[in-house]
């Protein structure tokens, strides 16, 4: 039987996390501060969900009265965001290069001026 991998729990919040993970080139995210609206309860769940589908560490931090919950990245979290992208119609797009760009446009030229004449 074929088993199709599962997705892990809160995809959109782990895309926000490897997008800053890859604009500050710091792999250790704060989940709090990605969602601050959230409480450490659910935060430390998801932490530790992603943390058993093998996307990296979960971190919990206490500061002067103060919880927190941060999450180490690894290669993998930032390799199942890249297949969730590649799987829609976006990222299909942006996955097509350039010369078969340039040769569908071509084609399409040609059809319109078979047509034409």
């Amino acid at each position: 039987m074929i088993e199709f991998s599962r997705l892990p729990p809160e995809l959109k919040l782990l895309n926000q996390a490897v997008n800053l993970a890859r604009k500050t080139k710091w792999h250790i995210i704060s989940l709090s501060d990605l969602a601050p609206k959230r409480d450490i309860i659910s935060l430390t769940e998801l932490g530790r969900e992603w943390q058993k589908a093998g996307l990296g560490f979960m971190i919990e931090e206490s500061n002067e009265g103060q919880r927190s919950v941060s999450f180490s990245l690894n290669d993998k979290a930032v390799s199942v965001v890249a297949e969730v992208h590649k799987r829609s119609l976006f990222g299909w797009l942006r996955s097509v290069t350039r010369s078969d760009w340039i040769a569908l446009g071509a084609f399409i030229v040609s059809v319109i001026a078979l047509f034409k004449c």
